[in-house]
């Protein structure tokens, strides 16, 4: 007499465990889940003041945890400038692409990057984590001057050149903008040779790495030199 072998509901599980063809990828068998990212917070760099055409000096900072608080390393995090101009950068002040950048948290859960705008006004910078669903944290600075670089193009015995966001051209900016100049090198001295309702400035000497502002107050040009080597330059202040 011939036998039939039962087909019991859980025999091609225990067939497909023999074989080896249960795995960590299956809806059978699943292997252990890491901790899940739910929150992603600003921890400093928010609502500072900076300069356009310079690094600002603190950076923006987020910290990625799981549903227990605990920080969460090696998450990515992506960040991009929302509104208004600027470079981000995650190492401190190299030359860096100004596309969105991707960061990785630390063994504290926290990822930085550094801005340098290159508008004025308002710059608005999002961070989100990949994984984390929600809204993303925004970080809000503004850029309230420009900071133009003056060096010689190559020893101090040349005119000094004066580099702000547009190059070696005239800077043109608001009334009540604050514009500073930075020596980079030889030292100088930034003084205007014209300028609207005799409103004039003078830096007096300036070593290297020192630097001098000024605002104007009024409508106008200042045509202007560096005293010492004859380089010159144009500011324009308009309404």
């Amino acid at each position: 007499m011939q036998r039939s072998i039962p087909s019991w509901p859980w025999g091609p599980l225990c067939l497909a465990l023999a074989l080896g063809a249960c795995d960590e990828s299956s809806n059978l068998v699943s292997g252990p889940i890491g901790p899940i990212p739910t929150t992603l917070a600003i921890v400093s760099g928010n609502h500072q003041d900076g300069m356009a055409h310079r690094w600002q000096s603190d950076p923006f900072v987020v910290r990625l945890s799981d549903a227990h608080g605990a920080p969460l390393p090696g998450g990515a995090v992506y960040w991009s400038v929302a509104s208004g101009g600027g470079d981000l950068c995650d190492t401190m002040p190299v030359t860096c692409p100004g596309g969105p950048v991707q960061t990785i948290t630390n063994a504290d859960g926290e990822a930085k990057v550094w801005l340098a705008p290159v508008a004025l006004g308002a710059i608005l910078v999002r961070a989100i984590a990949s994984g984390l669903e929600g809204s993303p944290v925004t970080f809000q600075t503004n850029a309230v001057g420009l900071v133009v670089y003056a060096y010689p193009p190559s020893d101090c015995n040349n005119p000094m050149q004066f580099f702000g966001l547009e190059g070696t051209g005239p800077v043109t900016v608001p009334v009540g903008t604050i514009i500073e100049w930075e020596i980079l090198a030889c030292g100088g001295r930034i003084a205007s040779t014209t300028g609207p309702a005799g409103v004039m400035f003078d830096s007096g000497p300036l070593n290297p790495s020192e630097s001098f502002a000024f605002v104007p107050t009024v409508v106008g040009r200042w045509d202007y030199q560096d005293v010492y080597t004859g380089g010159t330059g144009t500011l324009i202040a308009i309404p």
